[in-house]
């Protein structure tokens, strides 16, 4: 992940060395539900859908590695001779490949959980704000993640943007990156910030397909931002 190899095309390190670990980060996050599931069941009840109600986490590790996309891999790339460009047109088709797999891979861990609950007879009891309202909606499931993955990891990207570039752009970057992930929680329904939801008077819900046209605006704006930000972004010299 550290893009250990910057003198290769910048899609080819992506899809080599970044996706697997990224299909190690969903591996992880599976076994570490399935812990937390079995440790509830031995507890105590379970009485609605863990895999639900953790997959807000994964959304700050959309924000971090955003970031870690800006601030430590397109400097690297450049610095070995690289446009900026090239990185930012690789890196987005890089992540509208990966965001695909692996909402449909969240999509796959709702099926396998009501599988596992159907045979446990628990119910699989999801968040009322969700787009969907089954496991067996496997479209909806993955739209949300779509959105919730992009629109997060981009949002990752322009505070990277901004912060590494000078505080005027930072601070910049933060109320804008702010709205962005706040207006795709109110698109699909997978929560904004709690701060910001109760700023606004969100209740949470989805709006269905309005919203997801919400988001997916949020999401060519947060693009579009960023590359304002990384075009002539200034790479800075580590010294040895």
């Amino acid at each position: 992940m550290s893009g250990r190899r910057p003198d290769r095309a910048v899609a080819r390190v992506l899809f080599a060395d970044h996706l697997p670990f990224l299909l190690l980060v969903w591996a992880a996050y599976a076994v570490a539900v399935a812990g937390v599931t079995i440790g509830m069941a031995a507890f105590g009840t379970v009485g609605a859908s863990v895999w639900d109600r953790a997959a807000a986490l994964l959304r700050w590790l959309a924000l971090g590695y955003g970031a870690h996309l800006t601030y430590t891999l397109l400097p690297s790339f450049v610095a070995h001779g690289r446009t900026r460009r090239e990185f930012s047109v690789q890196a987005t088709a890089f992540l509208v490949v990966a965001v695909a797999v692996l909402a449909a891979l969240m999509a796959l861990g709702y099926a396998l959980e009501a599988v596992a609950y159907r045979a446990m007879a628990w119910p699989q009891e999801l968040s009322p704000e969700r787009l969907y309202d089954s496991s067996g909606q496997v479209p909806l499931i993955v739209l949300t993640f779509v959105v919730v993955f992009a629109v997060w990891t981009v949002a990752g990207a322009l505070l990277a943007a901004g912060f590494y570039r000078d505080d005027g752009s930072a601070l910049l970057a933060i109320p804008v990156a702010l709205l962005m992930v706040t207006l795709a929680g109110i698109g699909v329904g997978y929560g904004g910030l709690p701060l910001a939801d109760r700023l606004l008077g969100i209740d949470g819900d989805g709006l269905g397909m309005p919203g997801v046209a919400l988001a997916a605006g949020a999401f060519v704006l947060a693009v579009a931002l960023t590359w304002a930000l990384v075009r002539d972004l200034p790479v800075r010299t580590r010294p040895r």
